[in-house]
Formats: C-alpha cells, structure tokens, sequence
C-alpha cells in the first residue's frame, strides 16, 4: 500500500478512538493492519472495528482500495467471512461504499458521497456518518454460528494465542533466574509452550474428553486429565515435554485459554465435525507453512513441519508441537501415523532404522557441554564401535549428529540430509571427509542458500560415477576421480565459483595429477600471485605452511588447486615478457585472461570477511529502558539497611561502635583473633568471624561508621538475617532481568549493575 494511504489509514483510526471515547457506539476498539488469516492467506485491513476482540467479534472492516477495486473487493470478502461478517467497506477517493456479501456475489450496500474533499474535517464527520450507518450492520450482519467458516475459527485461535504469548514468555525467561542465565531458547520455548496447550484443549475438545466444569485456577490439570482418554498416539505425542521442569501455567493466559473454551461450546465449533477438522489443520498449516514441502521418506530425522506423506514410518524430534501436530494430523486423515519419538538423534540406533529413505535436518549449531560431551561419546561407541573419536566441549552439535547418522545408517540406505556447507570444508583428511570416502557415495548436492547445503548420500562403497550439483541458477556435473581430496575441491569449486571460471575447469585449468606437480615450473609464480588461485585457496579452506620463509599452501594440497599445465605456463611466462618490454608491468590477472581467453578472469572479486557490526548501542539502550524502571520496583519491594535495619530484632543489645576508612583488609587471623587495616592505615581489632565479616560487609557497601552488638550469638543472628534479605532481593532482581530481556548476557549486566548501584555486598557472600 503507498505511504500516504498508510498514513490516512491510521489518521482514520485516530478519530476513530475519538469517536469511540466520546461518542455512543458498539464499538469498543479499532485496530490498524491486523493480520487476519483468509483463504487467500494473511490479509491486513487497514482498520477493523471490534466490538470484542478477544472474542472475536468484529463489527465492521475497512479497506483504502490503492488500485484495482476488483481484486480489493475479493480481499474484502476473504478478510469479512474470516471474522465472522457479511459486509465491509471501502474508502476511496470520491466516496465511501458499504458492501454486502450475498451468497459468491458481492453487491452495493450503501453510498456515502465524500463531499468538499480539500476540508479535513469532512473526512471526520464521514467517518462518524460511517460508523453510525455500521451500527445496525454490526449487530445484525454477524454470521450465525453454524455457518462460520473455518478460517473464523483459527483467528480465534491466533488472538487467543496473541494474548497467552506474553505472561507464558516471561515465566519462562524466570527460569533463567534459577540457573544463573544458563538455559538457552527460553523464547522458543514459551512459544512451544503456548501452541502446544491450545493443541491439548483443541484435542480434548474435540473428542469431547473435557469435563462440563473447569476453572481457569486447574485448566492445566483438567486437560491433562482429559488427554489420557485419549487413543494411545496422541496421548503419546501429548506427554513430551518441552523441558524438563516446566513453569506454572500464569493465570493471565489459563484466564485467556478459559475464555477461548467457553467461547468454543458457544460456537458449537465441533458441529459440523468437517469444519473443526480444517480449522486445526489451518491452524497448523499456520505454523508450518505448506505441509506437502518435505520429500517422501521412510524416517524423518528433525524435520522443519510434519510430514504428511504416507510413506513416513518414524519421526523424530526435539519439538513436542511438531510431534503432537503430528499425531493430531493422522488422527484427521483416520489413518496410522508413523511412529513418533521425542528426543535428540544421539538416542537412536540403527534398529529403529528401515533400510529406505532417511531425511534429516542438521541445524543444530548450539556447542556441546560438558555433560552432553559424555553423552555423545557413548553414543558414538556404539554408531562407530572401531573407530575414537576427539570430541571437544564447544563444537557444534551438528557434525557428531551426522557423523553419528552415518554410522547407524543401514547397507545401501540413502540420506538427504540438510546441513551446513561447512561440513564439506573440513579437512581433507578430517574425520567427516574419511568416513564419506569409505563408506558412501554422493547422490546429489543442492544449494539452499549461503549457509546451508542438501547433500544426498548412498551406503555403499565409492564409485567413479559421476552426480549432480545444483545451484538456484544452473545444475552442474562433477566426476568423482576416486581421490577424496581432489572430489572435495571439485564439489566445494562447484558449489562457488561463477560460471565464467567453472566452465575453466578441466579445460584451460586442468586438476594435477597425483604424481605430477606445477609448482616448480617457470610461470607458476605468476599464478600464484594472481586472485584466481587466491579464490581457489580461499574456497578450498586450505592450510597455509607453517615456515617463516613461504607463504604458500602445503605441498600435499597444492595438487588439490586447478592450474595450468607445463605448456600453458610457458605461455603465461611469455605474456609478461612481452608485457613488459613496453616498460609497464601487466597484472597476473590480466595476463590469465588473455591466455584463457577469458575476462571475468581479470575482474574476479574475493570474498570480503563479514564483521559483526557492534551492537554496544542497542544493548546499552536496552539496559538504559528497563534500569530505571526496575531500580523503582526494587525500592518498593524493600532494600536491606545494614546493620541499622535489624537492630530492631533485639532486645536492648549492648553495642560497639567501629569507625574506619574503607575499605577494610585483613592483615592477621589467629585463633579467632582478627587484625584489619583500613585505607588510611589505621588498625581495627577484634574477636569472632562474626565480627570480621560484620565490618568487611559494613566497608564493602561504603560505611565509615557503626554500631554492632557485642553479644557474638546476637550478631551471628544479624548476619543470617541479612543473607536471607539478600537473597530474596538477589531473587527478585534476577526475575525482573531476565524475564524482560531475551538475551541472557544483557540480562546478567543489567542484574550486575543494579545490584553495584545499590551498594550491596558481593553475591558470592550470600550465596556460598
């Protein structure tokens, strides 16, 4: 839509507010650009009136047509029966129309003429003039329930969602407080959390398990309850858990979840059974995108959406929403569905494994931990029992995936995997690059993108066959020559190079044979200067010598680059002579062109290093929105005063007073006797750890003077006192943080810098 109708839309939806603030009309909110799902998928009206959003009850929808008013009209009525009306309007330039919808027709409701177009204040008694005329239409234009369609339903869904997603968000970013910011994907997580109970209550719902009366205080409980009457797939895929403890459902989405069930029994959304089935598969097609994306196979290993293929015979994944929408699809279509198990590919064997088709997503670039470091080497043992490998903490998952995958791979079983590209640049002689040589063959390789690679492999001893490389721009072909070395630089020069400079491959730069070497003859040091055998170094990922006095590539991979034969390099050496007589010097790029007859030669342009640019500014304008706000919530809640504040909890004690510069260091310990020195050297005495921790802790957080009790036990209860205080404000704070902040990082800064504004002791004292 063109910036001025975006801008008229939303000074629309101003007077809007006003009109509704001020005036009498059912309508109780206006909205700009929401998304509302349609069969012609995601429409967003420029406004829409709502008389009950969280029921959505819409009573009325308004587009700013910006060209062709047929195809606005069709948009019209997609966006209308998707929220449950017969009619919406259109503000165009010289009037505004009421349209009604009747039947697979579409007809002329009511014309308001816009008169004296050059007054702004015309637009506004319009709008009033419009919004009086959809009065009547609001209340009796809504659609009766047994003839919503489905798409009215998923909305229902969406806005429900909508409004569950925040409280579920920030109870699981709490989770972080507990473990010090180390959980990962909190945000996906609650996301998980959110679709998968709408799926539970949907599920429950729909084959009538729930009971009559539930309350938004046990809905979790209550639909849990209802999922084990069900058959045994989906209470299977219903028992996955996203982690292992789990947050409390807040009750501001079991209030939102509650209201979306009682809504439900009033719109009898199971009657007719047809309908209730499509909107859940909207719901997940939703999600998802098109379901019908993923090829046939018999396993599928992480896939991005369900399969719905009937060849599938076992799914596995991490994703407990993917896995019960999968369960929720076979028990819609009344087949079978494949076997569905929830967990990580390390846990499965080749058992489980039917000697057909495998595919699998490989994505997983998080590095392993410690703990996670045992578990894949146990299962490693038991994919690869002849073969060690060195696995280290910080690598990414994804390759001991696939290196695990290879291993439990059946005889002559065929893998189409989804995988970074980079797991062809490893090392030649690398673990990966050694069991693909030995143990399989290359089927095909397609290019996703940048990053990502589909690589297609059989079980079964090499072969000099050749396979196809495929790019968004053309198919090439490469020759396996039965060197693992020499088929890597072949596959990773395929996937990169342009046409210009492939096409020179095996011709003008034939490969070296294994005994044969260029890097002696005369001309060669002129390709190595040049940017094409820089580009072909780069590519190829290949290991610089480690000698002081060479700067050139290892003598057992130089074979591995493209160069040109003896007699060519003769030729290349010649070029520059003559180049040179003229007393300008030509560049080896040029002088390559010329000989190769090629131009693109001479204007090939390296990778550039892609620097992640600093994001210092938005992390301290991140900090810099929430520190103030959450410094006031901190003051309410209560910050501790030592010792001052606990004094209160004794009954006349006998106190001492301490005066010193800090900060205090301890000098000397001896039998409970303790010497302290401050900043100016003065020297504080006395007796008990007790004490020495009492004025340590008193110069930490910036006092030069104080009273503390003399009685030792009186003390030592002070001190219990104010940790426990302390840990419960340490507590909140870190809830606050990391609740509102998505990165764990940020979150422990703003908790660090806080906790030093409010001059309080180390968290190490409290916590150890």
């Amino acid at each position: 839509m063109p910036e001025h109708l975006r801008q008229f839309a939303e000074q629309l939806a101003v007077w809007t507010e006003a009109i509704i603030e001020f005036g009498r009309t059912p309508f109780r909110r206006v909205e700009t650009y929401p998304q509302i799902a349609t069969n012609q998928g995601i429409v967003e009206p420029p406004l829409v009136f709502w008389i009950n959003r969280q029921s959505l009850m819409a009573g009325g929808i308004l587009l700013v047509p910006a060209g062709d008013l047929q195809a606005e009209l069709e948009r019209g009525r997609s966006c209308a029966l998707a929220l449950g009306l017969r009619h919406f309007v259109t503000w165009e330039a010289s009037q505004v129309r009421i349209w009604q919808i009747v039947g697979d027709s579409i007809k002329e409701e009511r014309k308001l003429p816009l008169q004296a177009p050059d007054q702004p204040d015309t637009f506004r008694y319009l709008l009033e003039e419009l919004l009086d005329a959809l009065k009547l239409l609001a209340v009796l234009g809504a659609i009766p329930a047994q003839e919503l369609s489905p798409y009215y339903f998923n909305n229902l869904f969406l806005i429900t969602m909508q409004q569950t997603a925040g409280p579920l968000l920030q109870e699981y970013r709490r989770l972080r407080s507990e473990t010090d910011g180390q959980l990962n994907n909190l945000d996906e997580h609650a996301r998980e959390a959110n679709r998968l109970l709408l799926l539970k209550i949907l599920s429950a719902l729909l084959f009538s398990r729930l009971p009559e009366a539930i309350h938004p205080e046990n809905l979790e409980q209550s639909v849990n309850s209802a999922l084990a009457l069900l058959s045994a797939p989906l209470q299977e895929a219903f028992t996955c858990k996203i982690l292992p403890e789990e947050p409390a459902l807040p009750l501001e989405s079991a209030v939102a979840f509650h209201h979306l069930l009682l809504r439900l029994g009033q719109l009898s959304w199971q009657q007719p059974l047809q309908r209730a089935e499509t909107s859940l598969h909207e719901l997940i097609k939703g999600w998802y995108g098109d379901l019908s994306k993923l090829p046939p196979a018999a396993v599928y290993i992480y896939p991005a959406l369900p399969p719905i293929v009937t060849t599938a015979q076992l799914v596995l994944s991490d994703s407990p929403v993917l896995l019960a929408a999968q369960a929720m699809l076979a028990k819609l279509r009344g087949g079978v569905g494949p076997r569905l198990i929830c967990g990580q590919l390390l846990h499965l064997n080749s058992t489980l494994l039917a000697n057909e088709k495998i595919y699998a997503r490989l994505l997983n670039n998080s590095p392993i931990t410690g703990p996670q470091r045992h578990e894949h080497i146990i299962a490693l043992r038991k994919s690869w029992p002849s073969r060690r490998f060195k696995l280290n903490t910080g690598q990414a998952h994804w390759m001991w995936e696939f290196i695990h995958l290879l291993g439990i791979c059946p005889p002559h079983g065929e893998l189409e995997l989804e995988i970074p590209a980079v797991c062809l640049k490893t090392p030649a002689d690398d673990v990966i690059w050694s069991i693909l040589a030995e143990h399989f063959q290359f089927i095909r390789i397609e290019k996703l993108d940048e990053t990502n690679i589909l690589l297609n492999l059989r079980k079964a001893a090499g072969s000099d066959e050749s396979f196809e490389i495929i790019l968004p721009e053309e198919t090439r072909v490469v020759a396996d020559p039965g060197d693992p070395p020499q088929l890597r630089s072949r596959i990773l020069l395929s996937l990169a190079l342009p046409a210009d400079i492939f096409n020179l491959l095996g011709n003008e730069l034939p490969w070296v044979a294994e005994d044969e070497t260029t890097e002696r003859l005369p001309g060669w040091d002129i390709y190595n200067r040049s940017k094409l055998y820089r580009l072909f170094t780069e590519v190829l990922c290949l290991r610089k010598k480690s000698t002081k006095k060479s700067l050139g590539i290892v003598q057992s991979e130089c074979r591995d680059i493209p160069s040109p034969d003896a007699l060519q390099l003769k030729e290349l050496e010649t070029l520059a002579k003559m180049h040179s007589r003229g007393g300008k010097q030509a560049s080896a790029d040029r002088l390559l062109a010329e000989l190769f007859s090629c131009p693109a030669v001479a204007e090939i342009a390296l990778p550039q290093k892609i620097h992640a640019s600093p994001s210092a500014a938005t992390d301290a304008m991140i900090l810099a929105d929430l520190h103030d706000t959450i410094y006031e919530q901190l003051v309410v809640h209560g910050i501790p005063n030592f010792p001052e504040q606990y004094l209160y909890f004794l009954e006349k004690p006998e106190l001492q007073r301490y005066s010193f510069t800090p900060p205090l260091t301890v000098k000397d310990r001896l039998l409970g006797q303790f010497i302290l020195e401050d900043a100016s050297g003065r020297v504080v005495e006395g007796y008990g750890e007790e004490l020495e921790q009492a004025l340590l802790i008193c110069a930490e957080i910036g006092k030069d003077e104080v009273e503390l009790p003399q009685d030792r036990h009186q003390l030592t209860r002070l001190l219990s006192y104010y940790k426990k205080d302390l840990k419960g404000l340490y507590k909140v704070l870190s809830q606050l943080c990391y609740s509102r902040i998505e990165e764990s990082l940020l979150a422990r800064k703003l908790i660090k810098k806080l906790w030093q504004k409010m001059h309080l002791p180390a968290p190490t004292w409290f916590k150890n």
